[in-house]
C-alpha cells in the first residue's frame, strides 16, 4: 500500500541572519542629508530605484565608482560656458529680412538672396519649407537636388500674404551665421519676420546651477539616494568630492 506524504517543506520559514536597519546607518544619513542639500538647491531628482540604505553588491561598487570619474571628466562650469560665448561671437550672428518671392534656391542646396548667396543647413530648410511650402520639409528633403530646387522655387514665388488679396510678398528672417571653416555664411534658422532677432549672446548675473556629486560613503556598501552606490572600508574615500570642488563642476 502505498503513503502520500505531503511535502510541506515550501511552508517553513526561512531564517537569515540579522541585517543592520539601513535607516541606522551612517551612509544611509549622508545620502538622506546629500538628497536634502539637492533639492534645497533647487533640483528635481528623480525616485531611488531601491530604499535609501539598501546594500548592494560589486558591481554597484564598480558603477559608483565609473560614475564618480564621469563626473569627474565633466568641464568646470565657467570654462564651458566661456567656450561657448566665444564660439557663438566669433559666428557673427546676423538676421536678414527678405521678401520670399525674392529668394532662389540652386541646386547645390545654396539659398540665393538679392544681396548674397548662403549655404542653407538643415534647420534653416526645415524652417523655409514651413514657412512657404504647404507640407513642410518632410518630402522636399527626400527629393533629388534638381526637383527639390524647383519645388521650393515654385512656392518662393507663390509665397504671398493672402491677407493683403495677395498683393504683399510674405518675409521671412535669415538667420545668418559664419561657417566654421570661415569661408562664407550659412542660413542656420528661418522664423517669421515679428520672431525678435537674434543675439550674439546673451549675459546673466545668475551663475548656471550645477549638479551635486554622489559621494561615497566610508563604510558599508549602500545604495545612495541617486542610485549612485559606493564601498569602502577606509576612514576616507579617493571618491569622495569635498563640497568646494563639488560646486565647480558642470551639470551634463
Amino acid at each position: 500500500m502505498l503513503t502520500l506524504i505531503a511535502d510541506t517543506s515550501s511552508r517553513t520559514t526561512a531564517t537569515f541572519p540579522a541585517q543592520p536597519s539601513p535607516a541606522s546607518s551612517p551612509d544611509t544619513a549622508r545620502a538622506l542629508a546629500d538628497e536634502r542639500a539637492a533639492t534645497a538647491a533647487g533640483f528635481t531628482l528623480k525616485p531611488p530605484i531601491y530604499a535609501i540604505g539598501t546594500a548592494v553588491n560589486s558591481t554597484g561598487v564598480a558603477n559608483f565608482r565609473q560614475s564618480r570619474r564621469d563626473f569627474d571628466e565633466m568641464p568646470l562650469a565657467s570654462r564651458a560656458c566661456a567656450e561657448l560665448a566665444a564660439a557663438v561671437v566669433a559666428e557673427d550672428r546676423a538676421d536678414e529680412l527678405a521678401q520670399a518671392p525674392n529668394l532662389e534656391m540652386l541646386e547645390s542646396g545654396q539659398l540665393r538672396t538679392p544681396r548674397t548667396t548662403y549655404g542653407l543647413s538643415e534647420r534653416g530648410f526645415d524652417g523655409l519649407c514651413r514657412l512657404v511650402t504647404p507640407g513642410g520639409a518632410g518630402y522636399l528633403a527626400h527629393c533629388p537636388p534638381i526637383l527639390r530646387a524647383w519645388n521650393v522655387n515654385h512656392w518662393l514665388a507663390e509665397a504671398y500674404d493672402k491677407r493683403s488679396a495677395g498683393l504683399e510678398p510674405r518675409q521671412v528672417t535669415l538667420r545668418t551665421r559664419r561657417t566654421a571653416g570661415g569661408s562664407g555664411r550659412e542660413v542656420f534658422a528661418t522664423v517669421g519676420p515679428a520672431t525678435p532677432p537674434t543675439t550674439s549672446m546673451r549675459s546673466h548675473d545668475r551663475s548656471p546651477r550645477r549638479c551635486p556629486p554622489m559621494r561615497a560613503p566610508t563604510s558599508c556598501t549602500t545604495a545612495t539616494a541617486r542610485g549612485a552606490i559606493s564601498s569602502s572600508t577606509r576612514t576616507s574615500s579617493p571618491n569622495t568630492a569635498s563640497p568646494a570642488r563639488s560646486s565647480r563642476r558642470a551639470c551634463s
